[in-house]
């Protein structure tokens, strides 16, 4: 739960917010009970002479400015005192609820769920990933964080686009079926689309993709790639598991998130040989069968810790 408070309001107009805050933000700033309520005529007067109280210091007398211009002006001035009295805490009153709750569902390795939100759009979380979300969309915006990866199934609302974001992107969309993949320890974050239009771009930039169905892209180092779309991007929602002519240092992180498991390397170069295969839903047994087998890699498992050499 995020409260919504003026020091709030000031850093989300600086720019100094954290994702989580920012969503609450525009979240809040969308209900349409939000306004501001105006002081009285009197209050204002009141307010005016300490306004000036605080502003007339700092103008030099050469260039000092007469009261009655703030009469002859009073509503260009009034948008400035709403600026002022909010920097300096004098404040405006809010006429509405002061937080809003924000749902969080995280998914530990080993584990997979599903969730439908609001507005009737699905969502698939991946094992590892946390999802942040209102419990009723409001407004003109459908948004929610993901850290993680997460399939979305998302109803169409031409009025109402579906934003996601995560630490270094943004995808927009009006309904469509996609997946996005975005660890906070992995640098690239991936989007695939299966069926629909998405707007994907690094947060705070101009430049962005335009993706159709069986296309993906992935943001890295600030480049934005597009590809055509890959079986392994989709294949986990399914519970399988699917690697093409893959590292084995991009494998062991797919596989410490499924099995809950922490995988080392007795040697370094080892990471550097390449697995292909689909597997569904297997054990653990079975695919380390099958990693032996195709191969030739060896290993010992203890304490849900695994450690692969090569005979």
């Amino acid at each position: 739960m995020i409260e919504i408070t003026q020091e709030l309001l000031v850093r989300y107009h600086q720019n100094q917010c954290t994702q989580e805050e920012r969503l609450a933000v525009e979240a809040w700033l969308d209900e349409p009970e939000t306004n501001v309520y105006l002081p009285s005529p009197e209050r204002l007067a009141q307010l005016e002479g300490q306004i000036w109280e605080k502003i007339m210091p700092e103008i030099p007398p050469s260039k000092s400015v007469s009261p009655n211009i703030w009469k002859s002006n009073l509503w260009v001035f009034i948008g400035i005192a709403a600026l002022l009295l909010l920097i300096c805490g004098i404040g405006l009153r809010l006429y509405k609820p002061q937080t809003i709750r924000l749902q969080t569902l995280s998914i530990a390795y080993g584990k997979k769920a599903q969730i439908q939100l609001s507005d009737g759009t699905r969502v698939y979380l991946n094992s590892g990933s946390t999802l942040h979300y209102p419990k009723y969309f409001e407004g003109s915006k459908r948004k929610v964080i993901i850290e993680g990866e997460a399939y979305f199934d998302v109803s169409e609302d031409a009025q109402n686009p579906f934003y996601v974001e995560t630490e270094k992107a943004q995808i927009k969309v009006l309904g469509t079926r996609f997946t996005i993949k975005a660890y906070p320890e992995e640098e690239a974050v991936s989007v695939a689309v299966e069926q629909g239009k998405i707007q994907f771009s690094a947060i705070g930039a101009k430049d962005n993709l335009v993706l159709t169905a069986n296309q993906q892209a992935i943001l890295q180092q600030h480049q934005l790639q597009k590809y055509p779309l890959s079986k392994a991007m989709l294949a986990w929602k399914d519970h399988v598991l699917h690697f093409d002519n893959t590292p084995l240092t991009e494998v062991i992180p797919v596989l410490e998130r499924w099995y809950n498991i922490k995988i080392n390397l007795k040697d370094e170069d080892l990471g550097k040989q390449r697995w292909s295969g689909t597997f569904p839903n297997p054990s653990l047994p079975k695919l380390l069968h099958w990693l032996h087998l195709t191969m030739n890699i060896s290993y010992t498992l203890h304490d849900h810790t695994l450690t692969l050499f090569e005979e």
